[in-house]
């Protein structure tokens, strides 16, 4: 298969690999629509505040795999040939790119999906593991701390620019520097709803419901 055609199927595929609405179907099978509930978002944070712990960590790892199934596809698969200007990163970076597309905007829900935070985390294991796992760390302790999983989203994404240049190369790893910018900033914008209620004070609190 020619390099170009197959860049195409591997967005496809990581389009609508990450279009699955896990919390959406974990909902239906729990006799709900996810979307009316809680926030309203389709996604492992609400899904763990209406539907417990029992169904909110399946569905965060099973979105963080849409992120990180693709990029790794791309790895396996993609060899560039002659005349392909992009390089297997460069592929890896498109394929997390769509995955995250897909679960923000799935076509199974009219487009209206959520924020791209597991998915994004997902992605970002499969592209830069060791900006992850200070993420992980700053998440894991502004929850415990503020008990805000929006406010923990936010930091764990502008940390991973901001961390960038201590673990990688700005020269040899330029286009990667401006992929994991782009992603940080999406992610934080996806949250400006969650920064209004931040700054006004009511922003709902992590609660972990036994169900």
């Amino acid at each position: 298969m020619a390099p170009q055609l197959l860049v195409l199927v591997i967005m496809v595929m990581a389009y609508f690999l990450g279009s699955i609405p896990f919390a959406f179907i974990a909902g239906k099978i729990n006799g709900i629509d996810i979307r009316t509930q809680g926030s309203g978002n389709v996604g492992a944070t609400n899904t763990l505040r209406v539907l417990g712990p029992r169904w909110g960590f399946p569905v965060l790892f099973l979105d963080a795999a849409k992120g990180y199934l693709p990029v790794l596809f791309a790895s396996l698969w993609f060899v560039p040939g002659e005349g392909c200007i992009l390089q297997r990163v460069h592929v890896m970076m498109i394929a997390g790119v769509f995955a995250m597309v897909g679960h923000m905007f799935p076509i199974w829900l009219k487009f209206k999906g959520g924020k791209g935070v597991a998915t994004g985390l997902g992605l970002m294991i499969g592209l830069a593991p060791p900006l992850i796992g200070i993420a992980f760390i700053l998440f894991v302790v502004v929850v415990l701390i503020f008990r805000y999983v929006s406010l923990g989203s936010i930091v764990a994404a502008l940390s991973l620019p901001a961390f960038f240049p201590i673990l990688y190369s700005m020269g040899k790893d330029r286009d990667l520097f401006i992929f994991v910018l782009v992603i940080a900033v999406f992610v934080v914008y996806k949250h400006r709803s969650n920064i209004t209620r931040l700054i006004n004070g009511n922003e709902s609190k992590l609660s972990l419901k036994k169900k």
